[in-house]
């Protein structure tokens, strides 16, 4: 890209985010467990579990239902997977 204006290679790199970037993005646990989930890099709201975070895909009409939660093509991951929801502050209490 040498010699490509600035704004050449910002809308290029953008178009190679967009067409490779996972569209829902699950962020880590929060301290209550909730995790916030983002959509096409828009807010979609708050996941307190693997259910939660099928409606929002749901609702925005994406194909969860050929995918598996785990398909880094459709859903990121961050700060542990579909099946983490406690925060690394709160005490695992499922097994008491």
């Amino acid at each position: 890209m040498a010699g490509t204006p600035g704004c050449v290679r910002a809308a290029q790199s953008a178009w190679w985010w967009h067409e490779h970037a996972s569209p829902v993005v699950v962020l880590p646990p929060a301290s209550d467990g909730g995790r916030q989930v983002t959509i096409h890099g828009k807010p979609a709201g708050t996941a307190y579990s693997l259910f939660d975070v099928l409606d929002l895909v749901h609702r925005a009409d994406l194909p969860a239902e050929d995918r598996a939660v785990d398909d880094p093509e459709l859903i990121e991951w961050q700060g542990g997977g579909p099946y983490d929801w406690n925060s690394p502050n709160t005490p695992d209490t499922a097994n008491e």
